[in-house]
């Protein structure tokens, strides 16, 4: 049965992934106000003008309070302030940072072994080679530079979360499923990861806990289409056909609420089978 993608995966396809370093740095997700206000943080941060930078990123957080992008830059500067990395550190991370925001993949590769060179023992910096590797479609460099993060800081759950999503997209779904649930405590909102863990489970015909980490991800998005649909779908495949109809039915009604017309019609090929299946039922008595 088909599985439909996760909206906000961002290796699945392993194209340039300029929304998610630290699941969101590059660009944010956020709207004008909130991009334009990281874009300017990066510059200023670039240059070494920090406590500037900073309130452009604490700009894009009160324009949208949710903004990954903004959070995770202000991390790097926590970073600086707590003296964990130098200002010149600091500087050629947000220079390699800028480079890739502008699709200059090779020269923020470059720019980022610099960074490795002036602190070798910063993780963030590997789990944004890793994300810029895989943009190239190296995974190789990308699964060590991801695990070198980890190796730097095992609680690093943005490198076990991009770990993970670069063995799903290898179809190594055992592998993406230990990486995910040892991302799952450090993340503060675990939608994605909820919705990705249990399509990992599904594709090695788990259906029990796919069904346990879908129910988790509707908890928190319970008009989410995708995911009531994937829901269904494995209520279905693990034949409790009365509760994959009721999500099916859901997942046609947020399609339809979304203006997703394609979705609905996923979905009402599935909720046919149903009347197929209730028809032979009643012929059978």
């Amino acid at each position: 049965m088909k599985t439909m993608k996760a909206r906000g995966s961002i290796f699945l396809s392993l194209l340039p992934l300029f929304i998610c370093l630290f699941s969101g740095v590059c660009v944010s997700s956020g709207g004008e106000p909130a991009r334009s206000a990281v874009a300017e943080g990066i510059f200023l941060a670039e240059q070494g003008d920090f406590s500037a930078a900073e309130a452009e990123f604490k700009k894009a957080l009160s324009a949208e309070p949710k903004d990954s992008a903004s959070q995770s830059c202000l991390g790097v500067l926590d970073d600086l302030k707590a003296g964990r990395i130098s200002s010149e550190c600091a500087r050629s991370f947000f220079r390699g940072l800028s480079l890739f925001a502008q699709g200059l993949s090779e020269e923020a590769l470059t720019e980022f072994k610099r960074t490795c060179v002036l602190e070798p023992d910063y993780a963030k910096t590997y789990n944004l080679m890793g994300i810029v590797f895989a943009s190239l479609k190296n995974t190789q460099e990308a699964t060590a530079s991801f695990r070198k993060a980890i190796e730097i800081d095992s609680a690093y759950a943005k490198a076990h979360y991009n770990l993970a999503l670069l063995y799903q997209a290898q179809g190594s779904y055992r592998m993406a499923i230990e990486s995910y649930l040892q991302a799952l405590p450090g993340e503060s909102d675990p939608f994605e990861l909820y919705s990705n863990l249990a399509a990992s489970y599904a594709a090695v015909e788990e259906y029990a806990e796919a069904i346990e980490y879908y129910k988790k991800a509707v908890s928190l998005r319970p008009s989410d289409a995708a995911t009531r649909y994937n829901l269904g779908s494995s209520y279905f495949m693990s034949g409790q056909y009365l509760k994959s109809k009721e999500n099916f039915q859901k997942a046609k009604e947020f399609f339809l609420k979304d203006g997703d017309d394609e979705g609905a019609q996923e979905a009402e090929k599935y909720l046919a089978k149903f009347l197929d299946l209730e028809d032979k039922w009643r012929s059978s008595k």
